[in-house]
């Protein structure tokens, strides 16, 4: 159900599609919109037409289009980038890897950029959290605790760029080692083991 004037909508819907498809030179679709009064704004879900994958949440606001699309790209290179290092090295583990964008997050004397469309620039001017997630449920805490520690090692020392602020999670499902477990997916624990920051 909208609120606002549909007119209005079309247009915004028209002038945000037009950004992002003019941006990144590929079509995107439109999954859902709303007005939000609180904002005032409309707000459209979002995704590139070559991966349905995709969706994010954008609009025009006083500040313009935000752009969460130009961080999703980043994001998954960062967890392509860090997979490379991972997987080759520990090829015996079930990883999974996760990187996200933490949005409008900046501190004094830092460049953030949350309108960079191009992956390898963004990546470096954000701030980011990464998630390792070790889904072999026969580890030790022997074997978790140093391959753990050398995991976060090779990710800050193995990356050819540095983010702003990257926070390194290591998440890990276990049958033997019981502790309170943080989240429950398909059945699986998993427990935050530590975040580390570079």
């Amino acid at each position: 159900m909208f609120f606002g004037n549909p007119i209005s909508k079309m247009k915004a819907e028209k002038e945000t599609v037009q950004f992002f498809e003019e941006t990144y030179n590929e079509e995107f679709v439109v999954y859902h919109s709303e007005f939000n009064p609180l904002i005032p704004a409309y707000v459209f879900k979002l995704g590139p037409m070559s991966s349905k994958d995709i969706k994010f949440d954008t609009g025009l606001f006083v500040q313009g289009i935000t752009d969460e699309y130009g961080g999703i790209l980043a994001s998954i290179k960062l967890s392509q980038d860090v997979g490379t290092i991972l997987k080759i090295e520990y090829q015996e583990l079930n990883i999974d890897i996760i990187a996200r964008e933490e949005p409008l997050v900046s501190y004094a004397a830092e460049t953030a950029d949350y309108f960079e469309t191009n992956p390898n620039e963004r990546v470096l001017k954000n701030h980011y959290s990464l998630v390792v997630l070790i889904k072999d449920g026969k580890i030790s805490q022997a074997d978790l605790d140093n391959k753990t520690i050398d995991m976060v090692k090779k990710i800050e020392t193995g990356l050819p760029y540095k983010t702003p602020n990257l926070k390194v999670y290591i998440q890990f499902k276990s049958e033997e080692l019981f502790r309170e477990a943080e989240t429950k997916e398909e059945g699986m624990n998993f427990y935050w083991l530590y975040p580390t920051v570079n």
